[in-house]
Parts: C-alpha cells; sequence; structure tokens
C-alpha cells in the first residue's frame, strides 16, 4: 500500500480498536453467541446444529452492526466534526483517506469475525447436552468458507455506509442506510422466490409487490446467496457456479460503490 493509505489505514485500527461503539457492540456480540448457548438447550432435536445456526446469525447480526458503528464514527463523525480537515491539509489525495479508512475497517472486520467463529466453534462442542449428533456438523473448511463469504457481505454493507457518510452532512445517515441497505439486499432473494413460487397462493400479494421487486432484483446484489451455512450444517455443499457468479456480483458491486464514494469525495466542497 502507498505510504498515505498505510498512514491512515494505521490509524483506522487504533481509533476502531478504542471506539466505544466497537466495545458495545462486541458485548452485544459475545451476549448474542452466548444466547446461542442456551438455544440449544432448549432443542431436544439436533441441539449442536441450533447453536451453530443461532451463532451464525448471531455474529451476522453483531459484525454488521460493528462496520456500520465503525463507519460512522472513523469517517462520519470526522465530516461532521470537520476534523478531516486536519487530514485534508496534508499533500496526500482525498482517495488514501478513503480507501486507508475503508481497509482499515474490514481488515478489523476480518480478524473479529475470525475470533467469534473460533469462539463459536467452542460453543457448539460444549452444547451437545447429552444427545446424540445424526449428523457430522462440518467445523472445518464449509464453517471458515461461510463466515469469509459473510465477510464479502460485510464488505459491500460497509462500502455503503462508507460512501453514505462522504456524502451526508450528518454522522447518523451512514449506521441508517446502511442497516436499511443490509436488511433490503439480504431479503431481496427470499422475498423473490417467496412472489415467484405464488406467495402461497396470494394472487393479490403476488400482484402487488411482483413489478416492485422484479426491478429491485437489479438494483440490489442477492447478498443471501452469500449465506451458505446449510454446508457447515448439513453437509449440503452450495453450488459453485451460482456461487461463483455471486462473488464476482458482491465484488463488482463493492467496487463501484466505493469509487462512487470517492468521485464524490474528490469533487466536495467542505469550504
Amino acid at each position: 500500500m502507498p505510504s498515505s493509505v498505510t498512514s491512515h489505514f494505521i490509524s483506522t485500527w487504533r481509533a476502531g480498536i478504542r471506539s466505544r461503539a466497537f466495545m458495545t457492540t462486541a458485548v452485544i456480540g459475545l451476549a448474542l453467541i452466548a444466547c446461542a448457548w442456551l438455544a440449544a438447550a432448549f432443542s431436544a432435536r439436533q441441539p449442536q446444529a441450533v447453536a451453530l445456526d443461532v451463532g451464525i446469525s448471531a455474529i451476522r447480526i453483531a459484525m454488521t452492526l460493528v462496520c456500520l458503528s465503525w463507519a460512522q464514527e472513523l469517517i462520519g463523525k470526522e465530516i461532521e466534526k470537520r476534523t478531516v480537515f486536519f487530514v485534508l491539509a496534508y499533500p496526500h489525495p482525498r482517495s488514501s483517506y478513503v480507501l486507508g479508512r475503508y481497509l482499515g475497517i474490514i481488515t478489523m472486520a476480518l480478524i473479529s469475525l475470525m475470533l467469534l467463529t473460533t469462539l463459536l466453534i467452542g460453543i457448539v462442542h460444549m452444547a451437545s447436552w447429552g444427545y446424540q449428533v445424526p449428523h457430522q456438523l462440518q467445523l472445518g473448511l464449509p464453517l471458515f468458507t461461510n463466515m469469509l463469504l459473510m465477510w464479502l457481505d460485510l464488505c459491500l454493507v460497509t462500502a455503503v455506509a462508507v460512501t453514505i457518510a462522504l456524502a451526508s452532512t450528518t454522522s447518523l445517515m451512514p449506521l441508517l442506510c446502511g442497516l436499511g441497505f443490509a436488511i433490503a439486499a439480504r431479503m431481496i432473494g427470499p422475498m423473490s422466490n417467496y412472489i415467484s413460487q405464488g406467495a402461497d397462493g396470494d394472487e393479490k400479494l403476488q400482484a402487488q409487490f411482483s413489478p416492485i421487486l422484479s426491478k429491485l432484483v437489479w438494483l440490489l446484489p442477492d447478498l443471501d446467496r452469500l449465506d451458505v451455512r446449510i454446508w457447515p450444517l448439513y453437509g449440503a455443499a452450495p453450488d459453485m457456479m451460482t456461487l461463483a457468479w455471486s462473488i464476482v456480483a458482491s465484488l463488482t458491486y463493492t467496487g463501484l460503490i466505493l469509487s462512487a464514494g470517492i468521485l464524490f469525495f474528490n469533487r466536495r466542497d467542505f469550504a
């Protein structure tokens, strides 16, 4: 990385780890994983599978909040408080600031994700509660593949939040818009499938939402395709061709969104 990007990358790590948002959301993430262990206790059927399933969902929720909080604090608040002026005073391109901040956030997210995954594996091993598992959970490559795909999901959501932070005048917008995007992009696939399959015979619902969803699928990426938890849960490997296209689409969308944010930031007048 160029020296200017590296300096912003390092400062992002220092500020991100010290941020109150990180500490608060980390506690929430640990609490959600603890809930996964408790959820297994109330399941008389495959408690370890329940713990793994709930734990993956808990990590996804917690890490989404962490990434959005970082984008809000490390970029949104700097712009809102005008402390970004001190950064822009150096003879470095503005793009180095954006790339340094973004790379710092997604790298911290990757490390946090791997730590939480390791913790989840320990929780799953302790959640048998004396029941025999009818099938072996895949806690090796399939689980870590699912978590790396979750990281790609977080990279895209973070890119959206960073771009909103670069364009908005209030630090709250990255959190709200990023959260709205994450929910919409993760629900667009299941909703589209539900409507296309007849909506359980509800023709009125199908007629009302089918035109809207047919347009949204071209605007929003289907992040639900990056969730392959059925592989570690039940050993059902995803279709690799479909998965490859989903990865390419996610990376392309991330690049376009981040490029748009850099372009806007380069043209923004802070006077």
